[in-house]
């Protein structure tokens, strides 16, 4: 009980930014033990936030086949996530990753409203960056929490036309709908869950123009995922505009696709990015 007193008296005084976004400063693996090579970027959001990214370049990297920017979830930091999709920079693909506002070293305070700017001036200056270096493809591959925000700023920029490919793994198009799942999944606080209206916003989330993102999609959704519901996975997936399709898993993990006990995951996602490679 106390717990969830707690938790109500957050969600009242924080406008529930703390239920979304859980950031820390933890340095989680550095990339040289792993054996990645990458540069630190630092870059401005919409209002001026100085953001820290990274960069891990293809290696080798004699036949480029494009530019990956990661959205990563909502606690921890780029430091913890990068390590996900990093295994890509060995097959010819850019790795860019991006902390929001409060977390690891960009600046600031987290609040959802702050991040969709963060994340629209990433796009912006990852996609520079991605016409400089000439790189066939440009990936977004945004997971959970960044599922949302990389939806809502390709919303706001109109930037589906520069996206050849839009991977939405674990995620969801309303901040209300997850917050009424989340405190209906407990005894204690299910009576409490049409508070979730009131509580929450659904003006950052992206499910009101969610026809705008016309490039091809895949949703990724694990059916017992234990965090995001694998409900907000299927209704973003009827809700979305063609093309696009749909990978459902029972591992009963988040965010897990690409764990190392699934190396078949990995090469039939190899295959469907050298698909679009070829196009």
């Amino acid at each position: 009980m106390k717990k969830f007193l707690l938790l109500l008296i957050s969600m009242f005084t924080s406008g529930c930014t703390s239920l979304f976004l859980q950031p820390d400063h933890v340095v989680y693996f550095p990339p040289e033990k792993f054996g990645y090579s990458h540069e630190e970027i630092i870059f401005s959001s919409t209002d001026g936030t100085k953001l820290k990214a990274w960069h891990f370049p293809c290696t080798p990297c004699e036949n480029p086949k494009g530019t990956i920017l990661q959205f990563h979830g909502n606690a921890e930091n780029l430091t913890s996530h990068y390590i996900s999709l990093a295994w890509l920079t060995r097959y010819g693909y850019d790795l860019w990753i991006f902390d929001y506002r409060g977390y690891g070293q960009s600046e600031g305070q987290s609040d959802v409203h702050g991040s969709v700017l963060d994340s629209m001036a990433a796009i912006k200056m990852v996609l520079e960056k991605h016409k400089e270096l000439h790189r066939p493809k440009f990936i977004v591959y945004a997971q959970s929490l960044g599922g949302a925000l990389a939806m809502k700023a390709l919303e706001e920029l109109k930037e589906s036309s520069e996206v050849d490919f839009l991977i939405l793994d674990s995620t969801f198009a309303s901040f209300q709908r997850v917050a009424r799942q989340k405190l209906s999944d407990h005894v204690v606080t299910w009576l409490f869950s049409p508070l979730a209206y009131l509580l929450i916003s659904d003006s950052e989330s992206p499910k009101k123009d969610l026809d705008l993102l016309k490039m091809p999609k895949l949703v990724i959704h694990d059916k017992k995922d234990p965090v995001v519901s694998f409900t907000n996975g299927k209704l973003l997936f009827e809700t979305l505009p063609e093309p696009k399709e749909i990978w459902e898993f029972e591992q009963g993990r988040h965010v897990g696709i690409f764990a190392l006990d699934t190396i078949e995951n990995r090469k039939r996602f190899l295959s469907r990015l050298d698909s679009l490679a070829k196009k």
